[in-house]
């Protein structure tokens, strides 16, 4: 199983023109997947829905 990522990119250009770009990736990320695979109901009757809010690249190397 793997997870799919669909990335959006909004460009916006100083002439006032835009364009938005979508890039769609796989990658096997087991944690994350076992995560997601945990929704549905609970034994108590809840329902769980887990979404995903944000990524950011940790120990990215600083843009000068």
């Amino acid at each position: 199983m793997a997870l799919r990522f669909i990335i959006k990119t909004d460009e916006a250009r100083v002439s006032g023109s835009r364009a938005t770009h979508f890039r769609t990736i796989d990658i096997d990320l087991p944690e994350v997947e076992r995560l997601f695979s945990d929704g549905g109901y609970n034994l108590d009757g809840t329902f769980l829905i887990r979404h995903l809010i944000g990524a950011e690249v940790i120990g990215a190397p600083k843009q000068p």
